[in-house]
C-alpha cells in the first residue's frame, strides 16, 4: 500500500457546525488522527479561505480535533487542495502513496480531492463516516454522503483507485522513507542534501547576500527572504530529490559545520539526453578561497557516479568571470555564448556556457 498520509479537508468550526451530524464526523476524525499519531504517520489539515475569514474563530480547524504543533496545514482557495498549494510537494517528500481522506463538504472538497489525488498517483481511503455535507435543495445531506461513499468506492484513475472504508476498519501503517539524502566530503568543505531544519541558517544567509547574489540571479520577492518562505522551498526540494527531478545542497565548512552557500543539479533531462544544469552560491564573505570549485568537484562526482548523467552543463555571466574560472578548475570546458538566455535585472543577459562530460571526467 505503500506509505500514508491523514488529510482532513476543510474541519474548520464555521463549517463543521452547519453539516450533517457534526458530533458523529468529530468523533471519527478524532479517531482517525490518534491511530495516524500514533503510527507515526503524517497528518496534513487543509483549511479553505472562503469557510470564514482567514485567522478568525470560524476559519481555524475545529477545538475537538485541533492540529499538533508540528502538523502540517495547507491553506487553498479552490475546491481542489493541491491547486496552488504544496500539498503534493509535502506528500511526494514525504514518500506518502496512500491517502486517507476525511472532512467536509463531502461533495465539494472532500470529492475533488480524492478525484484529483488519484490523477496524481495516490490511492485513496475515503473515510466514509468521517466526512459530512449539508442538504443542496435536491438531495439531503445523508443522501449526498451515501452516493458519494458508492461512487468513490472502486473509482479507477489509470493504476490508481480510491475505496470508501469505515474509519474503524482502517489501519495505519508508515511505510518507509522514500530514498533521500547524500552527503559528500571533501577537503575543507562538505555539502550534503538540505532539511527543513536549515530553513532559518539559509534563510539568515540569503538575507546576508541578498546584494551579492542578486547581481547574476533573477529577481526575488521579499517572502523568499523569509524562514517560513526556506521551509516550504527546502520541502519542495526534498521532493524534487524524490522524483529524480533535482538535487540541491548546502556547503558547509568542516572545520565548523557552517553553512557557506548552497549548490544543486536542476533541470535533469533523461532518456536520450541524461543531463542536466548546476548551479551554486557562496557567501560573499568566503569567496575566492577556493571553496565553490571544491564543492563543485563533489557535486559533479555526485551527478556521474551517483546520478550516473552524461553532461552537466552551466552558464555564467559574462560580468562574472570569477564562476567560469570555478568551473574551469572543476573541468568543465567552455563551449561559447548562449544570447540573451536569462532576464535578470530588468534585461535580457547573455551566458557563457560551460560543459563536463561523464566520459571526459576524472574522478
Amino acid at each position: 500500500m505503500g506509505n500514508m498520509a491523514l488529510v482532513v479537508i476543510d474541519a474548520q468550526t464555521a463549517l463543521v457546525e452547519k453539516v450533517f451530524e457534526p458530533e458523529r464526523v468529530l468523533k471519527n476524525i478524532a479517531g482517525l488522527l490518534e491511530r495516524a499519531r500514533a503510527a507515526g504517520v503524517p497528518v496534513v489539515f487543509v483549511q479553505d479561505d472562503d469557510v470564514s475569514e482567514p485567522g478568525s474563530d470560524g476559519w481555524q480547524v475545529h477545538p475537538a480535533i485541533a492540529p499538533l504543533e508540528t502538523e502540517r496545514r495547507v491553506r487553498k482557495k479552490a475546491t481542489d487542495a493541491f491547486y496552488g498549494t504544496d500539498l503534493h510537494a509535502f506528500l511526494t517528500a514525504n514518500g506518502v502513496k496512500t491517502l486517507v481522506v476525511c472532512g467536509c463538504k463531502t461533495d465539494y472538497c472532500v470529492d475533488t480531492a480524492t478525484r484529483r489525488a488519484t490523477t496524481l498517483g495516490y490511492q485513496v481511503i475515503v473515510a466514509k463516516d468521517a466526512h459530512s455535507t449539508t442538504d443542496n435543495g435536491v438531495f439531503t445531506a445523508e443522501q449526498i454522503i451515501a452516493h458519494h461513499n458508492r461512487n468513490l468506492h472502486g473509482l479507477d484513475n489509470l493504476e490508481n483507485y480510491s475505496m470508501s472504508v469505515l474509519s474503524e476498519e482502517i489501519v495505519f501503517e508508515a511505510g518507509e522513507e522514500a530514498p533521500f539524502g547524500a552527503k559528500k566530503v571533501g577537503e575543507r568543505v562538505y555539502i550534503r542534501n538540505f532539511e527543513v531544519s536549515d530553513a532559518e541558517e539559509f534563510a539568515a544567509l540569503m538575507v546576508k547576500n541578498r546584494a551579492f547574489w542578486g547581481q547574476y540571479e533573477t529577481t526575488r520577492d521579499d517572502d523568499e527572504y523569509t524562514v517560513e518562505y526556506q521551509r516550504r522551498n527546502l520541502e519542495k526540494m526534498r521532493a524534487e530529490w524524490v522524483k529524480d527531478q533535482g538535487y540541491f545542497f548546502g556547503v558547509f565548512l568542516k572545520e565548523n559545520d557552517q553553512l557557506i552557500g548552497d549548490i544543486g543539479i536542476h533541470m535533469i533531462m533523461r532518456g536520450p539526453f541524461q543531463s542536466a544544469f548546476v548551479g551554486y552560491s557562496l557567501d560573499e564573505e568566503h569567496n575566492g578561497k577556493g571553496y565553490t570549485t571544491e564543492a563543485l568537484k563533489l557535486l559533479v562526482e555526485f551527478g556521474f557516479e551517483d546520478l550516473n548523467l552524461h553532461r552537466l552543463q552551466a552558464g555564467t555571466a559574462p560580468e562574472n568571470p570569477a564562476s567560469s574560472r570555478v568551473l574551469v578548475k572543476a573541468g568543465f570546458e567552455q563551449e561559447g555564448t548562449e544570447r540573451k538566455n536569462l532576464f535578470i535585472n530588468g534585461k535580457w543577459q547573455d551566458h557563457i556556457q560551460h560543459s563536463i562530460l561523464n566520459d571526459n571526467w576524472k574522478g
